[in-house]
């Protein structure tokens, strides 16, 4: 997924360690269930995974918003530096009592552990935080050159290097802004850029299947121990490599966070790994990855999960491991074809990314920068290959044409009361947002409007030219007052 042949290399030492030195209770951290094993084969990944869910979920997982709120006081904080940045691990639920004693607290009770229990919690966190951070540079390093070549090939009439050093110059429209900041073009990445200043290992909200999460914007992270097992049993930091994606704020920030699926992008470095052979099959975050492979790769899923689930008997599954197996290497295959593809697509969406917000929004559709990018690097093999889909489209072109127009005309149109209004809303939104207002409380969103002084009968007569002085406005404000971006 990240560093590819290196990472495997460490993981595969990593397991002959684990596999080699008695099960003690500080070789892994306290609340890994007794036994856990990173299983090589497919299949047995799949087993160990559900096995690990039912001996945790009712301990480590949110489930109900009847649970006991938690409330992280007198929690026990360790402060680290990772790449020279200086980090704080709180550990929300260890005490470290009167006596001395190490108090830890889940949903069914409370343990004491001892001193040398609690090292090698903090020694896994910290080293799971390393691990993600290393592969989360290693994969979006060149975010920057990618998107720069994406410009280039658009047919600026630009080298990248001439582009790079236009890009550094003030911007004509507002000197006090780069042409890179006024287009917000990604910034070149550096590591720092995804380590968060605070990482809680704590619980999640009541959301089945939540066991990370993150607060754009405010390098505030969550951990939890049933992440961290899951982290452990795909032979990588997937959780915690996904929240980080979540924290750098080059990646995902208010505003351009409404323009795109977060959830989706920040998925994509973990399911490219060849250790997983879980979640791109299955995981509710890709869906898209999932029928892209069928459209353009001939991996029907739906067909897949038929043929591997032989019998569901009232929730315990009867599978064909042969079959299992087999898929699971040959969704390998795809994943290598995404390594490739993701730089291009990635730099075409962080380039443009103003357009690309704006065109999900008219298509109502959160990751369609993928659809379109994959069609103009792939040719769809879906009925029967590649040539018969080829052949099948050219037939029926006039009546593709004719329908992807209707559909471009009534896109966006659920949201229109005129079609000037219908731009400005979303401007609006990402305007509210801008100044940390809370969208979906009406109390708050009135005060925003009279700050602005503009009634809520006028928000649908304002033009985007109107709205654009607005963010003006705003971005000079937060320019002379904290600094900016």
């Amino acid at each position: 997924m990240d560093t590819r042949r290196s990472r495997i290399f460490v993981f595969s030492v990593l397991f002959s360690f684990f596999m080699t030195v008695t099960a003690k209770s500080q070789t892994l951290p306290h609340y890994f269930p007794p036994g856990v094993i990173q299983a090589n084969k497919p299949s047995q990944q799949w087993a160990e995974y559900f096995r690990y869910l039912a001996a945790m979920q009712k301990a480590y997982e949110t489930n109900s918003d009847d649970h006991a709120r938690l409330i992280p006081v007198n929690a026990i904080k360790v402060n680290g530096v990772i790449d020279g940045q200086k980090i704080v691990l709180v550990l929300d639920h260890y005490v470290r009592l009167p006596d001395g004693r190490i108090r830890f607290t889940n949903f069914l009770g409370q343990e004491i552990i001892t001193p040398a229990e609690l090292q090698v919690v903090v020694d896994w966190t910290m080293r799971s935080l390393r691990e993600s951070v290393d592969a989360n540079f290693a994969f979006y390093g060149d975010l920057r050159k990618w998107a720069i070549e994406g410009l280039v090939e658009s047919g600026i009439g630009l080298t990248a290097a001439e582009l790079d050093k236009v890009l550094n110059k003030p911007a004509p429209e507002n000197p006090r802004f780069t042409l890179s900041e006024l287009y917000w073009l990604p910034k070149q990445m550096e590591k720092k850029d995804f380590i968060p200043r605070e990482v809680h290992l704590g619980y999640g909200p009541a959301i089945p299947g939540a066991i990370g999460f993150t607060w754009l914007d405010t390098g505030v992270v969550y951990l939890t121990p049933i992440g961290q097992v899951a982290d452990y049993l795909l032979k990588a930091p997937m959780v915690t490599k996904h929240e980080l994606i979540h924290s750098n704020k080059v990646l995902q920030s208010i505003p351009f966070s409404e323009g795109f699926d977060t959830e989706f992008f920040a998925s994509i470095p973990s399911m490219l790994s060849s250790d997983d052979h879980i979640n791109l099959q299955f995981h509710s975050y890709v869906p898209d990855l999932r029928e892209l492979a069928w459209v353009f790769f001939g991996y029907n899923y739906k067909r897949v999960r038929k043929e591997v689930i032989q019998f569901d008997a009232a929730g315990n599954l009867f599978i064909d491991e042969k079959k299992f197996d087999h898929y699971a290497l040959m969704l390998n295959q795809i994943k290598a074809e995404y390594v490739k593809f993701f730089p291009k697509a990635l730099g075409e969406f962080y380039g443009k990314i103003v357009l690309w917000s704006a065109m999900h929004h008219k298509l109502a559709d959160n990751r369609a920068v993928l659809w379109i990018m994959m069609r103009k690097m792939y040719e769809p093999t879906i009925l029967g290959g590649r040539e018969n889909t080829a052949r099948w489209l050219k037939a029926n072109e006039d009546n593709i044409r004719v329908d992807a127009e209707k559909a471009w005309e009534l896109s966006g149109t659920k949201m229109e009361e005129g079609k000037e209004g219908a731009m400005a809303q979303p401007m609006l939104r990402q305007l509210a947002l801008l100044l940390g207002v809370n969208i979906d409380n009406e109390t708050e969103v009135s005060r925003f409007l009279k700050e602005l002084k503009l009634k809520p009968e006028d928000v649908m007569k304002m033009s985007p030219e109107q709205v654009k002085g607005l963010i003006w406005q705003v971005l000079e404000s937060k320019m002379s007052g904290k600094g900016g971006r």
